[in-house]
């Protein structure tokens, strides 16, 4: 990669952190509405894995 696509890609990730905070704080409270073991719980936390 050169030094411009290694820009554009830090510029990416930096606009996108508040709203990948903003998700996962929404994931955890939805975690915690549900039965753990709901096929949607499932998939949720194996979703969070990545």
């Amino acid at each position: 990669m050169g030094s411009y696509a290694v820009d554009k890609a830090l510029a990416r990730r930096t606009r996108s952190a508040p709203l990948m905070a903003t998700l996962k704080a929404r994931r955890t409270v939805m975690i915690g509405r549900l039965f753990s073991q709901s096929k949607l719980a499932e998939a949720i936390n194996y979703q969070s894995l990545e």
